[in-house]
């Protein structure tokens, strides 16, 4: 809140506000006393210090009032506006946008589902103008619904449960992460490394590849992939279940079980260096290999 202060100064009373601009000395009151002017030029004074009360209450909000954050719901090129949390935002050549590294980038390269963060400045007629743009990861920790989103990613030990979420990139996890996926759609890969257990099911569908290696527990159920399922090296129970895989499925060297039941595999089913061997039945596939052979 603004502060005022009165002294006595050689040419009279003074009214100081020393956090407005640098603005001194606004109101000068004589030194010869004259109690009617002297009264006139209090109320002045208790005019002026209400107004700068009220102005310095409306002006020194929080800083997340000039913030707006969230995804990105629409973006037109044409009038170099985006549209966050529902807001409508205005980009000009002033605006400086950053991806995740800081680094500049321009407008036409964000896109639909990037989450960023936009500071923003209201211009003459009430519309909301960005300064600054930055560009930041999306991760996953907690439940995460049916919203779109161009990339997504599961931090270190982070437990995350999609729900219906379209993701049209790639959803990468990392390791000692937990994640239950029901009924996505994910445009690129689905890939983890030393992850605790991942659960893909629900009619989920893949447009790329499921690369699951060095983890634990593996679950694929009822989900459609346009491209390979690839589970290596990993220490608990793989399952692969009522799956349809448009190229191959590729198991190897899993140390916890594998239970491989009525997936059907456009290319080529292989098995090799289970321990203990895979069991599973009702596959099909343009070919099996290895341990899967008679399953």
């Amino acid at each position: 809140m603004f502060f005022y202060l009165v002294s006595f100064i050689d040419s009279g009373l003074s009214l100081h506000i020393p956090t407005l601009s640098g603005l001194v000395s606004v109101l000068q009151i004589p030194p010869v006393f004259n109690f009617q002017s002297h009264f006139d030029n209090m109320k002045k004074i208790l005019l002026i210090t209400c107004i700068l009360i009220t102005y310095g209450c409306d002006s020194n909000n929080d800083d997340s009032d000039n913030m707006v954050e969230g995804l990105i719901e629409q973006i037109a090129p044409v009038d170099s506006t985006l549209s966050i949390q529902e807001q409508t935002i205005r980009v000009t050549a002033a605006s400086r946008i950053e991806d995740q590294e800081g680094a500049l980038i321009a407008f036409d390269a964000l896109q639909l589902g990037d989450f960023v963060s936009v500071e923003v400045e209201e211009d003459a007629m009430g519309a909301l103008v960005a300064t600054q743009i930055n560009r930041d990861e999306v991760i996953c920790d907690g439940l995460v619904g049916g919203d779109t989103y161009e990339n997504l990613e599961v931090p270190e030990g982070a437990t995350c449960m999609l729900q219906g979420a379209t993701i049209r990139g790639n959803l990468v996890i990392n390791a000692a992460a937990i994640v239950t996926a029901s009924g996505i759609d994910v445009g690129g890969n689905i890939q983890a490394q030393e992850a605790d257990s991942i659960t893909v099911n629900g009619n989920s569908v893949v447009g790329g590849n499921i690369q699951l290696s060095q983890g634990a527990a593996v679950e694929i159920e009822e989900t459609m992939i346009d491209g390979d399922l690839q589970l290596e090296l990993n220490s608990g129970m793989v399952m692969a279940m009522r799956t349809v895989i448009g190229g191959n499925m590729q198991v190897v060297q899993n140390l916890g079980g594998v239970a491989l039941n009525d997936n059907e595999i456009a290319e080529n089913m292989q098995c090799v260096g289970n321990n203990p061997m895979p069991t599973g039945a009702g596959n099909n596939a343009g070919s099996k290999e290895g341990q899967c052979f008679d399953l």
